[in-house]
């Protein structure tokens, strides 16, 4: 008999993107907190507090030439804005 997956496995994905969406309220609740107490190193704090935000999003800057195109784009035109 196969052995079956398990069901956990099976929303892996789902609990990563919670613990994410939670983590980037943290850090965004922490940003506000720092904003209203206007503190001497608040720019720089915040400055770190931006990246992590970025890092843990998965935010990646690519060239455009890197990107292949997707014949299956139901888009045909795609304007720099958009990108």
């Amino acid at each position: 008999m196969a052995k079956l997956p398990k069901i956990s496995e099976r929303f892996t994905s789902a609990i990563q993107a919670t613990d994410q969406a939670q983590r980037i309220a943290q850090l965004q609740a922490e940003i506000e907190k720092l904003r209203a107490t206007q503190s001497p190193e608040l720019e720089q704090q915040l400055e770190q507090l931006r990246k992590q935000l970025i890092a843990e999003e998965g935010e990646l800057e690519i060239a455009i030439d890197l990107i292949d195109p997707n014949w299956q784009q139901p888009r045909q035109t795609l304007t720099s804005e958009s990108i």
